[in-house]
């Protein structure tokens, strides 16, 4: 399997760096006005400590198959299983904050500063997010027209074990992430996928798997509302 040539991008912290509203909406923080201090503390931390990069390599269906199937143990029902080959355009993506991030989230830990560390790893996992889409944003600006959404395996019964096909693909090593041999990512603060360019419709995708029942996440609906 030969890997593609994927581009590298960088973007400032403060460019990924999640709104408030959507850490407290998150969180559900009631008393919002009580952690407004830790929360520009948190910021801070984070403008300081995070270097957020990633890497997009386009794809051919054909190329993405060998990707998806891994080491075969997706579920027969995968939705993306359907999706992709209805797909005009696909990319493989890595992004990671880097690991000084992440080292500060367990310092804050190990030192007992839980609430701040707790902020500090969920906006984070935000800031992780809002990174794909500005890779998405990029990607779709050479599709105009097209619809384009993220999916990672560990996902919508996409077995996490494809990681090891993707990395052989893509190779996120070029920029720090690694996988061990459960398939986990470091730095912490890392996902990978594809990105997928279609009709909106071929993205719609409704929570009635067998699978779904063990999801704790249950925001598909709410990314097709957003969708490129």
């Amino acid at each position: 399997m030969f890997p593609v040539s994927p581009k590298i991008c960088k973007w400032p912290p403060s460019e990924v760096l999640p709104e408030r509203s959507n850490i407290i909406k998150k969180e559900g923080l009631k008393d919002a006005s009580k952690f407004l201090p830790l929360l520009e503390q948190a910021e801070k931390l984070f403008v300081d400590f995070s270097a957020p990069t990633g890497l997009v390599g386009e794809i051919s269906a054909d190329q993405f198959e060998r990707v998806f199937e891994g080491l075969g143990q997706n579920e027969p029902q995968a939705p993306l299983r359907e999706i992709y080959p209805k797909a005009q355009a696909l990319a493989l993506f890595g992004i990671t904050l880097g690991p000084t991030i992440s080292s500060q989230i367990e310092s804050l830990f190990e030192s007992d500063d839980f609430v701040l560390g707790y902020l500090l790893d969920c906006m984070a996992s935000l800031a992780c997010e809002r990174a794909v889409d500005h890779a998405s944003h990029q990607f779709a600006d050479a599709y105009e027209g097209l619809s384009t959404m993220a999916y990672s395996p560990g996902y919508c019964g996409w077995h996490i074990s494809a990681q090891k096909t993707l990395f052989q693909m893509i190779e996120p090593q070029t920029i720090g992430i690694s996988l061990n041999e459960d398939f986990l990512m470091s730095p912490l603060k890392s996902t990978t996928g594809v990105l997928v360019a279609g009709p909106r419709e071929i993205h719609g995708v409704k929570p009635g798997y067998p699978f779904c029942r063990q999801c704790k996440c249950r925001t598909c609906l709410d990314r097709l509302t957003t969708v490129q």
